[in-house]
């Protein structure tokens, strides 16, 4: 949300979420900074898990394919070729 009038900006509070003192009024004001404080971790950890299994999807075809190339130059060169021409 884009605020024309720089003057008339709303002031936001930072919620301390280790502060037990917070009467029941104070929750219910603060509810929506609450909300999206906790809304921007879950993301980020959703985002995280999401990086971490694409990597390792990566480097699981990296193996798989090196493991297929040493199975191939192990051969002499005329059962490596049969190999190749099979498979692709």
């Amino acid at each position: 949300m884009f605020y024309r009038d720089k003057a008339n900006a709303p002031n936001f509070i930072k919620v301390n979420f280790n502060d037990f003192s917070l009467n029941p009024a104070e929750l219910v004001r603060n509810i929506g900074n609450i909300s999206s404080r906790l809304f921007e971790g879950l993301v980020r950890i959703i985002l995280s898990l999401l990086i971490i299994t694409i990597l390792i999807a990566m480097v699981w075809a990296i193996v798989k394919t090196l493991t297929g190339l040493q199975g191939i130059f192990s051969k002499d060169i005329h059962e490596a070729l049969k190999v190749v021409m099979l498979n692709s």
